[in-house]
């Protein structure tokens, strides 16, 4: 395969709307770390409890459908 990808901190400047992430928390971390201007992030958990990332693989495309078509999720995870 000769593609080439686009490096997380140039995304924005390419044109990208938001990122789809997937790992764990830390491949969020990673990401967001390089970006002076991050990016809103869809995180697809492959791990086993997510934090930043709580989107299962199971819930993927119907996430990344809800993202496409303009609506916004919002995940509140509380902790006591």
């Amino acid at each position: 395969m000769d593609i080439k990808g686009t490096p997380v901190a140039q995304m924005r400047k390419k044109g990208a709307e938001f990122i789809i992430s997937i790992g764990g928390d830390g491949t969020v971390l990673r990401g967001i770390q390089k970006m002076n201007d991050p990016l809103p992030v869809l995180g697809i958990n492959m791990g086993t409890i997510g934090f930043l990332v709580d989107v299962n693989p199971n819930e993927a495309l119907e996430a990344i459908d809800k993202v496409l078509s303009g609506l916004k999720l919002k995940n509140v995870r509380v902790s006591v």
